[in-house]
This record gives C-alpha cells, structure tokens and sequence, in this order.
C-alpha cells in the first residue's frame, strides 16, 4: 500500500523516478514472502535486486534521464 500512497501523494508520477524504483521493490517482497521457507534475508535481497533492476531501467522510460546519462 506505500507504493500506490506514494503515487497518490505526487502531482504527475512519472514512470522512470524513485516511485518506480519504490513499486518494483514492493512487488517483489511479497512475492519472495510467499514462498515455502522463506527468510527475512532472503525477501529483503529480493526486493533490493527488483529495486537495482528497475534503477537500471529508469533511463529507458525517462528521457531527461538517458540524455543526462544518469539514472
């Protein structure tokens, strides 16, 4: 619920910012939760690994970000 009131609390979201970072972490968390056996450690390290993909991502689906050459 964080990451739908961090979209609710912005003006304008925009897909390629913090909140898509933020969004991806979430949905990985419960995903690595729901399995058998799952640890504490092991759904923070999912949710860390969506959270760097999706910063790798942001320069694709943000143009100022590509044309700075920054994430």
């Amino acid at each position: 619920h964080a990451s739908d009131a961090a979209y609710a609390a912005v003006g304008d979201p925009v897909e390629g910012t913090m909140l898509t970072v933020g969004r991806a972490a979430a949905a990985a968390a419960p995903a690595r939760a729901g399995r058998p056996a799952a640890r504490a450690r092991d759904v923070f390290a999912a949710a860390a690994e969506a959270a760097r993909a999706a910063l790798a991502r942001t320069p694709e689906q943000l143009a100022v970000l590509r044309d700075a050459g920054v994430v």
